[in-house]
């Protein structure tokens, strides 16, 4: 038999070829990782300017809230002056990251939660978030302006907005809030309509302490 059927890469008489496994070196990887990552942290934060140039334009022109996360002392007192059955189904509007409801979920977990939020960066803070928090079953956030949802099966809402857009809200929420609905507005009241209860919080800003009012209202 010729040599060349008895050679150790040999099947059936055909020479096989074993190829060759090139590992690149590691300063190769880590340049081709160091790109990747460096591609992604260039679209993500082009993403972010954009978006925070949107938010502060329609702050300015349109007067509209932009996203500010309230501190934990505010959150915990809010939740003590709410009262939340099985039934309860609340709004969080402009919800920004999600905080208030995440926060509201765990102290009452028999409730419904939902977000709306406009922005897409913020909305992405709080999808982030939803997974973090183990993607909880009664907490639900969409990206849609306030004014293009309906809130008449609400039983509490929740608001942190500027004096013009409150305004704005309450004709709204007067419309189609039923008899017996709690709105929760942090910050700033309404203007057509008396509080039912006035709460103020001590917060940090910076280097100071200043107060946070809530106003609560009964529709």
């Amino acid at each position: 038999m010729p040599e060349w059927l008895n050679g150790p890469h040999s099947k059936c008489g055909v020479s096989e070829t074993v190829p060759e496994v090139r590992i690149l070196p590691l300063p190769h990887m880590i340049i081709i990782f160091s790109s990747i990552a460096f591609l992604i942290f260039s679209v993500l934060f082009l993403l972010y300017i954009f978006n925070a140039a949107n938010i502060l334009r329609n702050t300015l022109l349109r007067k509209e809230a932009p996203f500010i996360p309230l501190q934990k002392n505010v959150l915990e007192r809010t939740a003590k002056e709410v009262t939340i059955t099985d039934g309860s189904l609340i709004y969080d509007l402009g919800c920004g990251d999600g905080r208030v409801l995440f926060f509201l979920a765990k102290k009452y977990p028999q409730g419904r939660y939902i977000g709306v939020e406009k922005y897409m960066l913020p909305f992405m803070f709080a999808r982030i978030n939803f997974f973090f928090h183990g993607r909880p079953k009664n907490i639900k956030i969409v990206k849609k302006d306030m004014f293009d949802c309906n809130f008449r099966e609400a039983s509490h809402i929740f608001i942190y907005l500027f004096p013009g857009h409150v305004d704005r809200v309450y004709d709204k929420l007067e419309k189609e809030l039923k008899k017996g609905t709690w709105v929760v507005s942090c910050g700033f009241n309404f203007k057509k309509k008396n509080a039912q209860k006035v709460i103020k919080i001590s917060k940090n800003i910076l280097f100071s302490q200043t107060q946070q009012k809530i106003y609560i209202y009964e529709f």
